[in-house]
């Protein structure tokens, strides 16, 4: 009986984890999976918390006539 080789239990186990990536909503605005328990959906739209950190979150002083 030959074992497996350590290389191709890591091409095995990246398959596996990219196939589990790809079943998590996009972001909207990075394009990118999220990957965090919680995210922000406007409509059919999902955001990151980085997204919404650098994009959509304001300071209100900044806002002050």
């Amino acid at each position: 009986m030959k074992l497996p080789d350590y290389n191709d239990l890591l091409d095995i186990h990246e398959a596996e984890q990219q196939r589990e990536l790809e079943k998590l909503p996009e972001c909207a605005c990075c394009g990118e999976h999220i990957q965090q328990d919680f995210a922000i959906v406007f409509g059919f739209n999902w955001f990151c918390d980085s997204c919404i950190k650098d994009y959509y979150t304001k300071d209100v002083e900044s806002y002050k006539a």
